[in-house]
């Protein structure tokens, strides 16, 4: 039930960001239960983010993976992930949440819960890419926030942010200093190019 309303809340948030999975990021669903074959993989698959997701050419940045018990405890081990099968009711207890991995697999950022907010998400990516996705205005709002692993969550840094208005000060008086200059040359270039009258008063002999 929890890895439907995981699934779900993932769905959600990469709908409303522009990033495409299979061209910005890959989107991969690993199963710990070593019953689920890959056939149930691929019709989970067809049934829940192809349909869901709205974008049929990001079919291919959607994965969804089953393997052996010995692959599966690698996987969740290596990311610090545990769980326990509770047989009598047939269902598995876990932690919920998403990691975001780098391009080379290492863990980049901890989401937890079932729902992930949209900047959170969309930061997340450009950071694990390391800037290689995301727009001037996300590379910004980077500079401004910071992931906190406390709480696994994005949150303004202030000293920061002063750094940044301090910045942004200096370049305004810069500017407005320079524009000043060029007004002032541009009058005096002007104050040249006018004629200067040489000639004698009317009447006058």
């Amino acid at each position: 039930m929890l890895c439907d309303q995981v699934e779900q809340g993932v769905v959600g948030v990469l709908r409303m960001l522009t990033f495409n999975p299979g061209r910005d990021y890959e989107v991969v669903f690993v199963s710990f239960d070593a019953r689920e074959t890959p056939e149930m993989a691929a019709e989970k698959k067809k049934k829940s983010c192809s349909f869901t997701f709205r974008r049929p050419e990001t079919d291919s940045g959607w994965h969804f993976l089953t393997g052996s018990k010995e692959s599966i405890e690698a996987a969740t081990k290596a990311a610090n992930f545990r769980f326990s099968f509770d047989a009598k009711n047939n269902l598995f207890a876990h932690a919920s949440g998403v990691l975001l991995l780098t391009p080379d697999g290492h863990i980049s950022r901890y989401f937890y819960g079932i729902e992930y907010p949209g900047r959170d998400m969309r930061l997340g990516l450009v950071d694990a890419s390391a800037g290689k996705i995301g727009t001037p205005i996300d590379h910004v709002l980077l500079f401004c926030y910071h992931y906190d692993p406390t709480a696994a969550t994005y949150s303004a840094s202030i000293l920061k942010l002063i750094r940044l208005g301090g910045v942004l000060t200096i370049l305004c008086i810069v500017g407005g200093i320079l524009i000043s200059r060029r007004r002032e040359t541009l009058a005096a270039a002007r104050n040249l190019r006018q004629p200067h009258s040489t000639g004698l008063p009317r009447g006058a002999h």
